[in-house]
C-alpha cells in the first residue's frame, strides 16, 4: 500500500482513537533514532507501558506512516515498538486465540487459589471476556483478505481500466 493511501484507509472514528498513540510513538521513534543508545535494555518504565498500546503507525510531515518494516528474516516487526506482526491470514492465528483463552482460564483459575490479587484477576478476566471477540474478528479479517487478494487477482487479470478505485471498505459492520 503506499504511504499516502495510508490516511485515507483509516475510519475517522479509528482516527480520533489512535491519534494520541500515533503522537506518542512519533516521538519514542524520534527519540530512538535520534540516541540510538536507546533501547529495551534501558528505557523506562512508562515507555515500556506506552510500547504496549502501539499500533504500528507514526507521523511523518503530519501525515500517518506505517512503521512496520520487514526484517532480514522476513517478519513484519515495528521499529518503534519492536514486537512483530502476524501475516499469516489462515485459521492457524485464530488457533492461537483460542490456545491463549486456555492459558488464561489456566492462570485465572489456579492463580485465584494461589492468592493472586484482585487486579491481575480483573485483568484475566477482562482478557478472557475480549479474546472469543478478538478472535471473530480475526477470522472476519482472514475472510476479508482472501476476497481482496481474490478481487485483486481478477481485476488484474482483466485490466486496471475496469478495477474499481479503492475505496474505504469496512472488514466487518462494526
Amino acid at each position: 500500500m503506499a504511504q499516502n493511501q495510508l490516511n485515507s484507509k483509516i475510519h475517522p472514528s479509528v482516527d480520533a482513537v489512535i491519534k494520541p498513540i500515533v503522537y506518542e510513538m512519533t516521538r519514542i521513534d524520534v527519540a530512538q533514532k535520534t540516541n540510538p543508545i536507546l533501547g529495551s535494555n534501558n528505557e523506562p518504565d512508562y515507555i515500556k507501558e506506552a510500547k504496549k498500546r502501539c499500533v504500528h503507525i507514526v507521523f511523518e510531515n503530519g501525515e500517518y506512516r506505517l512503521a512496520a518494516e520487514k526484517n532480514s528474516e522476513g517478519k513484519l516487526v515495528c521499529r518503534v515498538c519492536g514486537r512483530t506482526i502476524n501475516m499469516a491470514f489462515d485459521d492457524s492465528a485464530v488457533k492461537k486465540i483460542s490456545d491463549c483463552i486456555d492459558v488464561i482460564n489456566q492462570l485465572l483459575f489456579f492463580g485465584m487459589l494461589n492468592g493472586l490479587r484482585a487486579e491481575p484477576i480483573q485483568t484475566l478476566i477482562s482478557l478472557k471476556s475480549v479474546l472469543p471477540g478478538a478472535s471473530q474478528l480475526l477470522k472476519e479479517l482472514n475472510d476479508y483478505v482472501k476476497r481482496e487478494n481474490a478481487s485483486a487477482d481478477a481485476a488484474s487479470n482483466i485490466g486496471t481500466e475496469y478495477a474499481i478505485p479503492n475505496q474505504f471498505r469496512s472488514i466487518t459492520g462494526m
